[in-house]
């Protein structure tokens, strides 16, 4: 399956610049099977999928948008 990822602010460096890729994993893979593969931990960041936000564990479908947002801080 095929899912869209888009890496918002300083995170495009990881995707050298582009701020959107597609990629490619198997069948009943999950958001961390996603983080695992572009190479980022599971914690540390907010993660949306069709524009809900999601954790690690949510199964992902051939087709989704995931948007992978930088840690922020501030109060």
């Amino acid at each position: 399956m095929k899912v869209q990822v888009k890496l918002s602010g300083p995170l495009r460096r990881r995707f050298d610049g582009v701020a959107t890729k597609m990629i490619e994993l198997p069948e009943g893979a999950a958001v961390r099977d996603l983080l695992k593969q572009i190479g980022f931990p599971e914690v540390g960041y907010m993660i949306a999928v069709n524009g809900m936000r999601v954790y690690p564990a949510e199964p992902l479908k051939d087709g989704d948008k995931v948007v992978i947002f930088p840690p922020t801080t501030g109060g």
